[in-house]
């Protein structure tokens, strides 16, 4: 356990524990966070036999391995015991300094204008590694923090209790003492929202739309917490809440928006932000000056308590949405966007209530659609519009997100469908699909094809190989296109990260052996094309992906 882990009660119950006054908590709390006073030989050889006191340079648990910096704002970048990055952002206000913190290891939410989101959470944060994030900040600094905003890389509420201890340990009166008035929760809405209500915190909503067509389109997590869920909370807490409102060009920054957005809020204990958007290697653009404008004066007209944010870092690719923990010389060696490789096009369409990909992988006329997610019409259209005839189904596993379109084809294309052997329960089985699980309509497909491993099949004057790649799932394939160097890995290999192995069937040994042993052993310079997020290469994986450490 790190020290940095312990809230003051639960080190209070460590002391109590122990047969040892509990006030010794205060002792060590006003040691570590406030540099005074003296812990007695037996308190420290306790503690020291008990705890990790990793930080930074002075151990493994975080260090500080690139720093960016601009006039008004700095980002970290930081390596963690297992090798994973993340971000954080160092703000210079006229009233102090400000940390944008990460609470995660990439980001579920998969919000469709959001850099961090472009990458699946490999994992949460403990709250050691996000008190680290600003103890850290400071040494660098050589300055107090006084405000901290949980808005870098992940979703607070995703890390509850986590992030709940986080903000404990930061607020308590003798560790940091970072005051809740400074404190600053931003979240998509999940469930757990309901949970904070109360707490004296800052909270901040992303709601980024005036309706739900709109924020089902840019933030899948709509589906789940939709527009009315929020309102209804922010009607409903005493305390202020800001609502979130990033300015995408074409998408929601109408008048006709604003009007439909000061409706929707009239009366609530709130205020809109409006952020300009920073533009990344995503498909969407800043609303003009004259727009945001316009947008802003028709809020202020109605009545309705807005502003928009200052921006911070964004030459240095360190304000809202942008931060990727990526090191500089990696941005661009990933991409999401529809691409040309050698003898076939692969179109991209993130789809679902977890935002899939589904691949339509093209050569000259023939398409094959790979893990077909939500609507076979939408997809069937697409093709159309490329002037493609689709003639076959890849599936790389049978979880209700990659198979949510399999039925609409059939019936309407009567295409065959291809899937791993050991893959058929998953298919066919709600159970094990988790279509029953997560809030949809069941759903049960049947493979016409069932492949081995190392199996060879030609389809649309492609070769591919199958490759068994247990451990996501117990019959999961990759599809390796040899003479393309493409490999399509479905939830199993991601970029820097790899798929979970909690759900039926998954095993972390198999997963890792399958990542290691199989598709390791491919061409370095072979592009993989993942289930979620974005694209990336075997060269890059193998010197930068985290499954070494979780080998067993």
């Amino acid at each position: 356990m790190n020290i940095y882990n312990m809230t003051f009660s639960a080190l209070e119950d460590y002391f109590t524990e122990r047969g040892e006054n509990k006030a010794k908590a205060k002792l060590v709390y006003n040691y570590i966070y406030r540099k005074t006073g003296e812990l007695s030989p037996k308190v420290a050889q306790m503690l020291e036999t008990d705890f990790a006191f990793d930080a930074g340079a002075s151990g493994a648990s975080i260090e500080i391995i690139e720093k960016n910096e601009c006039a008004d704002a700095v980002k970290l970048l930081f390596k963690l015991h297992d090798n994973n990055t993340v971000e954080a952002v160092l703000m210079k206000h006229d009233y102090g300094n400000a940390l944008c913190v990460s609470t995660q290891v990439g980001c579920n939410m998969n919000c469709a204008f959001c850099q961090s989101g472009a990458m699946k959470k490999a994992r949460d944060l403990l709250p050691f590694e996000m008190v680290l994030q600003l103890l850290e900040a400071e040494k660098f600094l050589d300055e107090k923090i006084s405000r901290v905003t949980l808005m870098g890389i992940g979703e607070p509420l995703d890390n509850f209790e986590n992030v709940m201890d986080f903000i404990d340990i930061i607020g308590h009166r003798h560790g940091l003492a970072i005051a809740p008035r400074h404190i600053t929760i931003s979240t998509c809405g999940l469930p757990r929202l309901n949970e904070i209500s109360e707490i004296p915190c800052n909270l901040a909503i992303s709601l980024h739309a005036p309706n739900d067509e709109i924020r089902s389109r840019i933030m899948p997590v709509n589906s789940a917490y939709n527009i009315e869920r929020i309102i209804d909370f922010a009607k409903t807490r005493k305390k202020k809440t800001t609502l979130e409102y990033i300015m995408l060009s074409g998408v929601n920054d109408s008048d006709e928006n604003a009007h439909e957005l000061a409706e929707l809020v009239r009366g609530i204990n709130c205020y809109v932000n409006l952020i300009p958007y920073n533009e990344t290697s995503l498909d969407f653009k800043r609303s003009g000056a004259d727009r945001l404008k316009s947008f802003y004066s028709i809020l202020i007209q109605s009545g309705i308590r807005a502003t928009v944010r200052r921006e911070f870092g964004g030459e240095i690719k360190a304000a809202c949405g942008q931060l990727s923990a990526m090191r500089r010389a990696d941005v661009g060696a990933i991409s999401n966007r529809p691409r040309k490789e050698k003898n076939m096009k692969i179109i991209t369409e993130i789809l679902g209530m977890v935002s899939t990909n589904t691949y339509i992988v093209a050569n000259n006329d023939e398409a094959l659609i790979i893990d077909p997610e939500e609507s076979a019409e939408f997809l069937i259209e697409k093709c159309k519009k490329e002037q493609l005839k689709p003639v076959a189904i890849l599936l790389t596993h049978g979880h209700f997100d990659h198979i949510g379109a399999v039925n609409g084809f059939k019936e309407a294309l009567k295409l065959p469908v291809y899937a791993g052997k050991a893959e058929k329960i998953y298919l066919e089985n709600p159970d094990y699909n988790g279509s029953a699980k997560f809030g949809r309509t069941p759903v049960s497909v049947t493979a016409d094809v069932l492949l081995d491993d190392n199996e060879i099949i030609e389809l649309a004057g492609l070769k591919i190989k199958a490759i068994a790649t247990p451990g996501h799932t117990a019959g999961g394939i990759c599809y390796h296109f040899e003479s393309e160097n493409v490999l399509f890995s479905g939830d199993v290999l991601f970029a820097d990260s790899f798929g979970r192995t909690d759900f039926p069937g998954g095993s972390q040994k198999e997963l890792a052996d399958s990542i290691i042993n199989k598709l390791f052993t491919l061409p370095e310079e072979t592009t993989v094309y993942s289930g979620h997020g974005m694209s990336t290469s075997i060269d890059r994986e193998k010197k930068s992906n985290p499954i070494y450490g979780y080998r067993l």
